[in-house]
């Protein structure tokens, strides 16, 4: 696994108009893409570099990342 996808707009192309208009807009929505930009790259790091977590990425940040994706994705479909 060498580059998942890093920000929201890698793993939604087609929402990437919306998610920079949503990020100059709401500053709520602009920081949660930060942490959920941030989580996404600790992981990854995790994974790759096998920080003597047993190989395994803490639950705990998988949780975080969907429940912030989750939380983004309402956001950008203006649920």
């Amino acid at each position: 696994m060498s580059h998942p996808p890093d920000k929201l707009e890698d793993e939604f192309p087609e929402l990437c108009r919306r998610i920079h208009d949503l990020e100059a807009r709401n500053g709520h929505f602009e920081r949660m893409n930060r942490e959920y930009c941030r989580v996404n790259r600790k992981i990854h790091h995790i994974e790759v570099h096998q920080n003597n977590l047993e190989d395994e990425v803490p639950d705990y940040l998988k949780r975080k990342r969907l429940a912030l994706k989750d939380e983004l994705l309402v956001m950008l479909q203006g649920v």
